[in-house]
Parts: C-alpha cells; structure tokens; sequence
C-alpha cells in the first residue's frame, strides 16, 4: 500500500514536464520506491476529466471529481510502492486563455479550492503532499500566452493577450488559497522555479529531497534532468536546427494533445513545425499562409489534414468542387516549390460511421492519386488499432470532429507522418492538370492601404476596415476573400463595375468562448472557378443602409446573422485569393 501521496499538480509551463520526463526515464529502477502515475495513467484520465469540469462550473463535476478520488485511493491502496507521484498539470483546472468545447479560462485557476477540497477529503489517509513551482510572473504569462497561441485558444500578441485576461498572479495570496484548502488534510510545498531547476544536479532540488529517494537508487539515475547531449564532433558549428514542416490542419492539428501539438511538442529535435491553418480555415486559408509566409521556409515540406474543417464546411453548403479545387491549387503550388507532400486523410465521427466513402473522401483520393502523393488514413490507422473493425467509433472521437486525445490515435497519427515525410514525393500533375496549371497563376491581391493589423500565430494579418469602397485589381478570377472579422462584421457587396458579384454575411458568432476577432474566409462564385471579374477591378463595399434582400444574403458556414456585441470589433479585408493568367506562359 502507498503510504505517501506527491501532488505534482501545480502551474502549467513551470518545469512539471522535465521533473515527469526524467521519472518516465528512470521509472523501473525507481519502482521500489515510487510509482509515476502520468497523465495517460487510467486512474489520472477520468481525475484530470472531472477536475475540468469541476473548474468550469459543470453541474455534477464534484460529484464526478469524488468519484474518480475514490477510485484513485483505491488504486493507491493496492500499489506495492510506499509513494506515488502523481504529475498532471491540468488538474488545479485549465491555463490561463484556454479554450476548449465553449469554455474560455479567463482567470487565474478560479477552481482550485473546490477542486482540492474534493482532492482531500477522499485522498487524506495518504498524507498527499501538493507540489508546485512559482515561475517568475513575467516569463510565466509569456509561456502561457505562447501556449495558448500554439494551442489555437487565442490569436493575438502577448499585449494582447495581457489587456483581455489582465492577469495579475499573485503566488503568496495562492498558496494562502491553497493552505486553506487542503484544512490541514495535506500540506503545500513549493518552491521557486528561477532557483530550482538552474542547480543542475537533481539531488539538489527540492522536489527530489522531498520524493526521499534512497542513495543507492538515485546513484543508478541520472544526475540532471535533462539527458547530456551527443558530443558535436564540429562544436564551433553550434547544434543544427531541426528542418522545418508546414503543418496545414483542422481541429485534430490545434487541439491540445492532438497529432499536430504532439508533432510539435514529442518531435521538436526532429523537425520544426510551423503551423499554416487556424481554427475552422479550410485550405483556402492554408494557400493564403503559404503564399504569405512560404518564402520563409522554401522546400519545406507539407503535412495536409483539413478533411475533417472541409467537410464540415462541405454539410454547411460550400460546394464540392471549390475545395478539391483549392486543394488542387495547394498539390502545384507545392509541385512548382518543391515541397513534398503528406495528406492525413481524417474523417468526422459521422463519415467514420458510413458504409462506404462520401463524395468529398471520393474525389480527395482520386485527386492525391492522380499528383502521386502519401495518404495516410485514420480509418485504417484505428482498425490497426484495435487489430480489426472498431467495435465502438465513439471510443475514439471526443465529440464529432474531434479525436480523443486520450487514445493513442493522435500520438500514432504524428508517428506515422513522420515516417511518411523521410520518403514524401513532391506532387507530380499529371500532364492534363499540369497543362490547365501552368497556363495560370495563384496570387493575393490586396487594397491598397491596410491601416489596421490583425496578430495571428506567426504571423500579422494588415487589413483594411469595412466601410469605405476598396477597389482591387486583378486580371483573373477572385476564389476567395480572406477576412478579419468579429460579431461586429457587416453585409459587404462585391462588384465589378455595374456587375453585382455578390452580397456576403460577415458576422461571426461571439461572446464567452469566441475570441473577439478571427481570421476567416469567403469563398466566392459557384462550383471550383470562382467568380470573374469583368475589367479586371472587382469593389468591395459595405451594405450600410440594409438594402440588400434576405433571400439575396450569402450566409457560409461559420457566419450568421445577430445582435451585434456592445464593444465593436473592426472588421476587413486582408486579400483576395485570385488566379490569373501567368505572366510569359504560352497562350
């Protein structure tokens, strides 16, 4: 029985995952000892699950937080080891900016009290110790802010970042927060991360003092936390950069835990991912990055997954052949650069559940058939998984366009596109597709003053604000607009002279859980080609005076129509994403 109980609960991004890593590592010759029970532990997944909810406010959280404190005391009762440690961050609730299922975490772990209180009165007999260290609170909301923005729940500069949640940590008022808590039913230790982890040797640290771990077995351990590096046989060279990957994916690539966080996170020493898409974008918003950004990262291969953003969009009324189309665009565009290719090819829990393939996964295989690229297939991935056909689909989706995380799926995913990417080809269009190509040009085209910027992971989005008429040249045809917009983003017109191109909604959903501003696509015309321009000058303009019919509004998947919030957000124009005709290609 575990007669002593570690807590390593304590703030995110201040050194719990290097202090896990090494137990990880040295896990067996502890085993007499100490008991390491992660993250994916089973008794630490349904904890981590109610500890969330208890933090959001969700009716029967606590009673959920209970019940899995139960089974974890259980599970200590029978554990041969005389301590555990339990390391899980996420546990005293979400970090700062968090945004996950309509949940936004705007405060400093407003949940930790009722979280420990439940922790405590179910995990008293084991004289549980909660462990944390306190970062500088500089370096520390610089650490949150950037893993909010690499985890999707925020867009924007760490200035940004500090005016909307106007944090203010204060660790002497959380550990009399704490203190009070636990009502002598464990105790607090803490200690600070600036003087910690620079020591250098483990036994030095605090925490390891406080795991008591014998002599003899931290001799057979390594002495610092992070392994020592391979001797540099040309140390004046200073160590090479990993090479970079362009990762263009949908949820699954966003979501904390999914394939393309764990790809960045597990595999940095490999490869550099810089993420290309955003939230809910669909390739269109991917050819706008890369043709942004690409100069950045010439050669840099690509890793494709927004089957799953583009079929929802797909449900939502945008036509089929405008995303192949894009996607199309997306396989020359890498073809002409040199860019080699993978397409994890995923699917909504709904698509998983057909009897055969839908028209979008149809006409997305045969397309990356026809430019001889890697697919890898997430529906073949889980029947190797559970070493035949799933008996139950749900088990690996959290919700319908989202994997669950807690399944070995998304860590698999990651794995397999990086064995892809060692033997990746560079799109190769077959000769007819090559021929239609290579008599045209993808380029952006933007007006002419773009005053205001949007801070996008990565990058900065300028754009011109909706009001006053913006002409934009371009010889060929508009396939989409991107936009920054807000739930203050107007009715806008397009037109070319006395042509009328189109009157599109701009509105996007906001409030408590949507982030203020948001980078969105339009995409124009019917079918694949989208919408010429007669004289080659298309205007944008706003429907001020409501004159536009309803039964004449374009509404896309992720606008609507509403009340507009009290504090208005700008909204405009950042391109248009046009195809025209090359310049010097032969007619």
């Amino acid at each position: 029985m575990a007669e002593r109980l570690i807590l390593q609960a304590g703030y995110h991004q201040a050194g719990a995952g290097l202090i896990r890593q090494w137990l990880e590592d040295h896990a067996e010759t502890l085993a007499p000892q100490l008991a390491l029970y992660g993250p994916d532990h089973p008794q630490v997944v349904p904890l981590r699950a109610a500890a969330l909810a208890t933090a959001r406010g969700r009716s029967g959280g606590r009673a959920a937080l209970a019940e899995a404190a139960r089974a974890l005391a259980g599970a200590l009762a029978r554990e041969p080891a005389p301590q555990v440690c339990l390391s899980e961050e996420d546990l005293l609730g979400p970090p700062l900016g968090h945004a996950e299922e309509g949940h936004l975490e705007t405060e400093i772990y407003p949940g930790l009290c009722p979280i420990l209180d439940v922790l405590m009165a179910e995990l008293a007999g084991f004289d549980p110790v909660l462990a944390l260290f306190e970062r500088d609170p500089g370096a520390w909301l610089e650490n949150l802010h950037r893993q909010a923005v690499n985890r999707g729940g925020f867009a924007g500069d760490l200035d940004s970042y500090l005016a909307q949640f106007d944090p203010r940590p204060d660790w002497a008022g959380l550990r009399d927060e704490i203190t009070f808590a636990l009502q002598r039913r464990g105790r607090l230790a803490a200690w600070s991360f600036e003087e910690e982890f620079p020591r250098g040797a483990v036994a030095e640290m605090g925490f390891f003092r406080l795991l008591d771990i014998p002599d003899p077995l931290m001799a057979q351990c390594r002495p610092t936390l992070r392994a020592r590096p391979v001797a540099d046989p040309h140390p004046d060279a200073g160590p090479a950069a990993p090479p970079p990957v362009l990762l263009m994916g949908g949820a699954n690539a966003l979501v904390p835990e999914g394939w393309g966080h764990v790809l960045r996170r597990d595999h940095a020493r490999q490869v550099a991912g810089q993420t290309l898409s955003g939230a809910a974008g669909t390739t269109a918003t991917a050819l706008y990055r890369l043709l942004a950004q690409g100069d950045d990262w010439p050669g840099a291969p690509v890793i494709w997954e927004q089957g799953i953003n583009e079929y929802t969009h797909l449900t939502g009324g945008q036509d089929l052949d405008s995303l192949i189309h894009h996607v199309e665009w997306l396989l020359q565009l890498c073809a002409r650069q040199g860019r080699p290719f993978v397409a994890l090819l995923t699917r909504t829990r709904m698509q998983a559940g057909m009897a055969r393939d839908d028209s979008y996964v149809t006409r997305l295989r045969a397309l990356f058939a026809d430019y001889g690229v890697t697919v890898l297939d997430d529906g073949a991935l889980i029947r190797v998984l559970e070493r035949g056909p799933p008996g139950d689909l749900d088990a690996w989706y959290a919700r319908n366009a989202v994997h669950d995380t807690t399944t070995p799926l998304p860590r698999r995913l990651a794995e397999a596109a990086l064995v892809a990417l060692e033997t990746a080809p560079v799109p190769r269009p077959p000769r007819d597709r090559a021929a239609h190509f290579d008599a045209l040009d993808l380029c952006l085209r933007a007006p002419a003053s773009r005053p205001d910027s949007f801070a996008l992971a990565g990058m900065d989005c300028a754009f011109a604000p909706f009001g006053e008429t913006l002409p934009i040249e371009t010889p060929g045809r508009a396939l989409a607009a991107i936009l920054v917009t807000s739930g203050s983003g107007p009715v806008i017109r397009l037109s070319a002279g006395k042509t009328l191109l189109g009157c599109y909604v701009t509105q996007v959903p906001h409030g408590p859980g949507h982030p203020p501003q948001q980078l969105r696509q339009l995409v124009l015309g019917q079918g694949g080609g989208g919408v010429e321009i007669p004289g080659g000058v298309v205007q944008i303009d706003t429907d001020t005076r409501h004159d536009t019919p309803p039964d004449k509004l374009i509404i896309q998947t992720m606008y609507h129509q509403g009340d507009p919030p009290s504090d208005p957000r700008p909204a405009g124009l950042v391109a248009l994403l046009c195809e025209e005709p090359r310049k010097g290609a032969a007619r």
